[in-house]
């Protein structure tokens, strides 16, 4: 609870009114769990727990305890400690698992890449929740491989990276070597 609370307060630095649960309609936990990713939605707006995870219904709902009341033991107490006046509604709701049209049954290495679509796109319970997956899995291993590189480079290139001009330097030297790569190319009849 500690870890969780100097990270809280590190996420939002120091600021008190992000901290301040009672300003936000849903709070958003990712979770790594057996090298999976998934996601935790707290709404508090509407008093409602989801898990949004982009393996199918055949796996278990939680794979650590395989216990649908694991989540709420720690969260609502994290709720409850910033004083948010929907904690005992929340604390008594069922959680609920999202059902994804464009879940998967064999895909172990994009579920980082699902989760990060996930928590852009969900709007909660009451809103349509679509992502852009197609059903087919040759398009969407194609979105995924585009996600991934559009996620990469605004990781990278994000100003609060502290190594973005490194970043930059590198992709700028890059391009000119390989640019001088083409050109020798092209001169020795490669082309």
């Amino acid at each position: 609870m500690e870890r969780f609370r100097k990270n809280m307060k590190a996420a939002v630095k120091g600021d008190d009114k992000m901290a301040d649960l009672k300003a936000f309609d849903m709070v958003l936990f990712p979770v790594l769990e057996f090298n999976h990713y998934y996601l935790l939605v707290f709404e508090l707006k509407n008093a409602s727990i989801s898990v949004i995870d982009n393996y199918c219904d055949k796996y278990p709902f939680v794979r650590m305890l395989n216990n649908k009341e694991y989540f709420k033991k720690d969260s609502c107490y994290k709720i409850k400690k910033k004083k948010h006046p929907k904690t005992d509604e929340i604390a008594t709701c069922n959680i609920h698992k999202v059902k994804l049209e464009w879940a998967t049954t064999n895909n172990y290495t994009d579920c980082g890449v699902f989760l990060m679509r996930h928590m852009d796109r969900f709007m909660g319970l009451h809103e349509m929740f679509e992502c852009g997956f197609s059903k087919n899995g040759r398009k969407k291993l194609t979105k995924l491989k585009r996600l991934r590189k559009k996620m990469a480079a605004h990781i990278l290139l994000s100003p609060t990276n502290v190594l973005r001009g490194n970043v930059v330097d590198v992709a700028q030297n890059k391009g000119k070597v390989v640019a001088r790569y083409n050109i020798f190319r092209k001169f020795n009849g490669h082309y």
